[in-house]
């Protein structure tokens, strides 16, 4: 995106391993948590129409299934603001999504747990509104919502308030996919180049997951918003409506993620990571700027990163550069309490191995290593991709987990301590 507009569109390599069939510009590809982004502009939309505020207490509007009421709930009400922000206390940061023919369950059996559903109960577990903490499942309660506001299915909504005004005319939130549209589908790929078995999985957990869509429908919209914010057009949104979208709420997230730089500098990310596929959008708010790199692969977001960068170089973006930090210095002891071997929670299996010694911390990720260096006692970075892990201890200093966070991306991967 360049000058407001769409500069280029290009594609490489196949969309699957086994075919060698070429990807072009129409091939749909998983965009993974980026749905979240069009998910919010879909929540706007029915605030504009007047349908519910932001900061209406959603139990009193959801109708097929309601938010367990506990000391939590009692305390705080949980908002669209507070959902969309992930400041509403709900659990379940990752969903795992589904094997393309596997049982899939409905959203009352994901959101009660039940199943064929691979999560436990959607609930809150944090007095809404007072911490930060990641959740799929405060976006589940958010498409749930919207159908019982709307009257219809998720995808027919996100279709008729979105997609249809702007043009996005290769993206949907079916499913599955449907069989003519998949056809021109990516498959998705593992860490070792293997395709995903049948190709990808199903996210049932469509407003959180399971946008299928191209790099330039979602340049289309980003263009949009753009505009909008500017007080060009209102063709989504009011311009009003549109800022709030990029309104820091807590911890520095808006509705569509952190925001970053200042002024004319003002830009955000959002990245996404599925089995199989990995995705990254970066868009200036006021200088009509920004890129997205979709992939079929589970080791993309760092050729992502790298492709980001020279974007940024070739086009003159004014913030996207390296970021000097300084390491500070820990004690051996201190070191020795990372290592171990760390799983994820989402992508399903995928493990993370942290070793210590000689002042020095390794990490190995889908058989790559890389060095980090500690920034605090607690988050470390790696200087060449931009990742950076944050550990997380019990109450006793324990380590007992970590938030990975990939180059970019503002979704952290969430692993626990085997």
């Amino acid at each position: 995106i360049n000058g407001g507009a769409l500069e280029w569109a290009q594609s490489y390599g196949v969309t699957d391993a086994i075919s060698r069939k070429p990807v072009t510009p129409e091939t749909r590809f998983q965009a993974a948590s980026i749905s979240k982004l069009v998910t919010a502009v879909a929540v706007m939309s029915l605030v504009q129409d007047g349908k519910i505020g932001l900061d209406d207490d959603v139990n009193h509007r959801l109708q097929s299934w309601k938010i367990p009421m506990n000391e939590f709930v009692r305390a705080q009400p949980v908002t669209l603001r507070r959902l969309l922000s992930h400041s509403a206390g709900v659990n379940v940061p990752n969903f795992l999504g589904y094997a393309a023919d596997a049982l899939l369950p409905n959203a009352r059996q994901i959101l009660n747990g039940w199943p064929p559903a691979k999560n436990p109960a959607v609930t809150v577990e944090v007095t809404p509104g007072r911490i930060w903490q990641y959740s799929d499942g405060g976006y589940l309660i958010a498409q749930q919502l919207l159908e019982d506001l709307d009257g219809q299915p998720f995808a027919e909504l996100a279709r008729r308030r979105v997609f249809d005004k702007i043009g996005m005319t290769r993206s949907t939130f079916a499913q599955p996919l449907p069989a003519d549209l998949a056809e021109s589908a990516a498959s998705g790929h593992r860490v070792d180049g293997l395709p995903v078995e049948k190709g990808w999985y199903v996210y049932p957990e469509a407003a959180a997951e399971g946008l299928w869509t191209t790099p330039t429908d979602l340049a289309q919209l980003m263009i949009a918003l753009q505009q909008a914010n500017a007080g060009k057009t209102s063709q989504l949104l009011s311009a009003d409506l549109t800022k709030s979208l990029f309104t820091p709420q807590i911890g520095n997230s808006a509705f569509v993620g952190p925001i970053k730089g200042a002024g004319d500098a003002a830009w955000f990310s959002a990245g996404g990571s599925t089995a199989g596929f990995r995705c990254l959008m970066v868009v200036f708010l006021n200088t009509g700027q920004g890129a997205v790199v979709m992939t079929n692969s589970e080791n993309g977001h760092f050729l992502a990163m790298e492709i980001m960068r020279g974007i940024a170089q070739v086009y003159h973006w004014p913030d996207f550069r390296a970021v000097e930090k300084t390491a500070v210095s820990l004690s051996a002891e201190r070191y020795a309490a990372y290592a171990g071997q760390y799983e994820f929670f989402e992508p399903a299996g995928m493990r993370l191995q942290v070793t210590a010694g000689d002042g020095r911390i390794q990490v190995t990720l889908s058989n790559q290593a890389f060095e980090l260096f500690p920034e605090n006692e607690m988050t470390f970075f790696e200087p060449l991709s931009g990742m950076t892990i944050t550990f997380m201890p019990h109450d006793d200093g324990q380590i007992k987990g970590l938030l990975f966070t990939p180059p970019l991306s503002p979704q952290p991967w969430v692993a626990r301590k085997l």
